[in-house]
């Protein structure tokens, strides 16, 4: 365990700030589980008491860092990052939703507490983010391309289709753009992982729900060969070749029951 100066740059020590967090901690757990439900994702992919979930899946980071500021140690949020990612992933929960989730978690942050107090919880927030980033060069290559490539899947996709177009009527562009990035979020996590079980489900998760909009299993299939060719096309030389599969098990992916 690592410790700093007691007192940090603001004035504010570590138990000042982390007894304040305590005290703040139900409110905070609160507007946090509020704005990550602004998404309407949490509630469409996953079951009723996702509201719950978010809380406690919450509270477990926050405790994390109300630690890691009581007793200045960058290990113990370092360790529960890593364990809370691969807990989240095989829930079917992305890096990426992580990350939502940490920065809803920091604006709740920034309403309750005072702004010295801010300073000593940020250092640690970042610090959880940076934690998220995957070693492996075929995920750190998408993970770079990540929301340009979704921006070439919407406009290959629903730009230039009307199918497509008439599939996301409702919801429009935007949200084909949030459905494109998070697939690659899920791609990045089965490649940084080593494990494609999350990516199956949710590419059936993708695929019945775009029946349900009046697609077809082959819309699907060419959505996911788009995405290997793109993914080559844009990706720094070499950086992805180990990365997703290839287009000729694409059509695999997006049939398996």
């Amino acid at each position: 365990m690592t410790h700093g100066n007691p007192q940090s740059m603001t004035g504010t020590t570590p138990q000042d700030t982390s007894r304040l967090l305590d005290a703040q901690r139900t409110l905070i757990l609160e507007k946090t589980a509020t704005r990550l439900l602004e998404n309407p994702h949490w509630r469409e992919r996953y079951d009723a008491h996702i509201a719950e979930a978010l809380i406690f899946d919450s509270e477990h980071i926050y405790n994390a860092i109300v630690k890691a500021v009581r007793y200045r140690s960058p290990m113990m949020l370092d360790d529960h990052i890593a364990w809370l990612r691969a807990n989240m992933v095989e829930r079917h929960i992305s890096t990426g939703l992580l990350r939502e989730m940490l920065a809803a978690l920091w604006t709740a942050v920034t309403q309750q507490l005072p702004p010295t107090a801010q300073t000593e919880v940020y250092q640690f927030v970042q610090r959880g983010l940076q934690r998220l980033d995957y070693a492996d060069s075929a995920a750190q290559a998408l993970t770079g391309i990540h929301s340009h490539l979704a921006e070439e899947l919407v406009r290959f996709c629903y730009d230039q289709n009307w199918q497509w177009q008439a599939a996301y009527q409702q919801h429009g562009r935007n949200r084909m753009l949030y459905d494109m990035w998070l697939l690659i979020d899920v791609l990045i996590d089965a490649i940084g992982n080593k494990n494609e079980h999350p990516l199956l489900a949710h590419l059936r998760w993708l695929r019945d729900g775009n029946l349900r909009r009046g697609l077809a299993t082959v819309h699907i299939q060419q959505l996911l060969w788009l995405l290997t060719s793109q993914a080559e096309r844009l990706a720094p030389p070499a950086g992805i070749r180990s990365g997703p599969p290839d287009a000729r098990s694409w059509g695999d992916l997006a049939g398996a029951r």
